[in-house]
């Protein structure tokens, strides 16, 4: 057997074809391993390991990730990293990083897991180090260039915000965080800009466009404050309306009291009663994206109830205990089931949670509409967030390593939580580029030429703000299982 060194390997598979609408889909496998017992143990790799990670995390990889595994460990890790690069396509990005032991033997390199049976470990140099011995090397079968970021720019320190300010003169638009760059826009006076950071050092802002690409803008242009309008002309007073009006319209009375809560089984999610309404969809407030417009009017002239939380572990396994959900039991990532919302779960299984809970109940349960999650997630507000025009991580999980407990956080004024963050949620609808012939009366659009891609909403706990906006929408397959992915339940009365 040869001899044995610490290592640390990186391997990088992608496909690369025309690109899709979306960023292809990124899955890592990331392996540390530093306690050995029956060979020398390392100081770093552990580490190491947990540090790539979460910058894989940052640049928006799903991270396998497996610390002092032994070798049924590397195998199960490996197993998963397999189905979810299969899950994600044939246009994903597949990444391996192991740090920990290696050794040649006849030409061929092993990786040592954890409790190996290694008998030349007597050969290991004690310190782990190779005196300068060690050689990196590649093996590529890359037909064009991959970028972990974006772009290959130069890298600017950003304080990330995700707020809507206002043009205080015309500002011209830049590619750039200066005038040095490219300009590709500007913006007129009283504007309305999601801005998404801050330059540190430069007196500059990031901007989204409409596209959704990032662009610049000088920052002392525009303000957080929203210009006073000017002072308006004497006029007669107007009667006063007769009753209160919220942001969303008018509620009419109801047969049940809209804020009620209940559940139908002891098993069963906790549901809240939602009051009919109107309200306007889409990207109200700027800086979104192509396809959360046109805004459009909708009126859900109808009461129904939505699950005050994400469906749970304690509830996902009570289908499956009782024969339902196919058996599938979703992976927890190591994080803990309980209150923690079910993850790893498709759109497939979140209709057979619900064809379940129906038959247990006998209530007709169901996915939310796009319109019904859009709707209760702004629960009477027009900004950006429920929160208003910016949220923090006192109130969401988001830019964080896995999700938290249901209800960890403050609910809405309609009493749901996490709708912003943790994790995304189906809905029912087929995914379309646009809100052009979208029903205006709180239906699903379950027809078109995409229906093998569902929506999600909401954003899940690796996101940026920006994904978390009560207007944002993106979609993926029916059948794609991901660690971001849950759900939540509607009943029909």
């Amino acid at each position: 057997m040869g001899r044995f060194v610490g290592v640390c390997t990186l391997i990088l598979g992608i496909c690369l074809t025309a690109l899709p609408v979306r960023a292809a889909q990124r899955v890592a496998l990331v392996v540390g391993n530093s306690d050995y017992a029956l060979i020398s143990p390392l100081a770093t790799p552990a580490n190491d390991a947990a540090l790539m990670a979460e910058t894989l995390r940052a640049v928006g990889f799903d991270v396998v990730e497996a610390q002092n595994a032994d070798q049924l460990t590397i195998k199960r890790a490996i197993r998963d990293f397999g189905k979810r690069l299969r899950r994600a396509g044939p246009e994903a990005v597949g990444l391996f990083y192991y740090a920990g032991h290696g050794v040649q033997a006849g030409g061929t390199n092993y990786l040592i897991p954890l409790g190996a049976p290694v008998e030349d470990g007597a050969d290991l140099e004690i310190e782990a180090a190779t005196g300068e011995q060690q050689t990196p090397w590649e093996e590529s079968s890359l037909k064009g260039d991959f970028y972990f970021t974006a772009a290959a720019t130069p890298v600017y320190e950003i304080e990330e915000i995700d707020e809507t300010y206002y043009v205080l003169k015309p500002a011209n638009v830049y590619s750039g965080p200066g005038t040095s760059f490219e300009k590709v826009g500007r913006l007129s006076l009283g504007a309305e800009v999601g801005v998404t950071g801050k330059v540190l050092g430069k007196p500059c802002l990031r901007i989204a466009l409409e596209g959704g690409e990032d662009a610049y803008v000088y920052g002392p242009l525009l303000s957080a404050d929203k210009p006073k309008p000017p002072e308006p002309v004497a006029v007669a007073e107007k009667p006063k309306p007769a009753e209160k009006q919220v942001a969303v319209g008018v509620f009419p009375k109801a047969g049940r009291q809209a804020g009620e809560t209940f559940k139908d089984c002891a098993e069963c999610p906790e549901m809240v009663v939602i009051p009919p309404g109107r309200f306007r969809m889409g990207n109200l407030s700027g800086g979104g994206f192509d396809n959360q417009k046109p805004v459009h009017a909708v009126n859900i002239g109808y009461q129904f109830a939505v699950g005050r939380f994400e469906v749970t572990f304690d509830e996902w396994d009570a289908c499956v205990a009782e024969g339902g959900c196919g058996g599938y039991r979703p992976v927890d990532e190591g994080w803990g089931r309980g209150r923690r919302p079910a993850i790893d779960v498709s759109w497939d299984d979140a209709k057979a949670y619900v064809r379940w809970l129906s038959g247990k109940t006998r209530q007709a349960y169901r996915l939310l509409s796009e319109a019904e999650w859009e709707y209760v997630a702004r629960a009477g507000t027009t900004t950006v967030y429920n929160t208003g025009a910016s949220i923090s991580p006192r109130q969401a999980r988001y830019r964080s390593n896995k999700t938290v407990r249901v209800g960890s956080y403050s609910p809405n004024a309609f009493g749901l939580y996490d709708v912003h963050g943790n994790v995304y949620e189906w809905t029912e609808d087929c995914l379309h580029d646009s809100y052009h012939g979208a029903p205006g009366n709180g239906g699903a659009r379950t027809t078109g030429d995409n229906c093998t891609e569902r929506v999600l909403r909401g954003g899940s706990w690796s996101n940026f703000p920006r994904l978390l906006r009560s207007a944002f929408r993106d979609g993926s397959p029916a059948g794609r299982r991901l660690n971001r992915f849950g759900f939540r339940v509607a009943r029909t009365f």
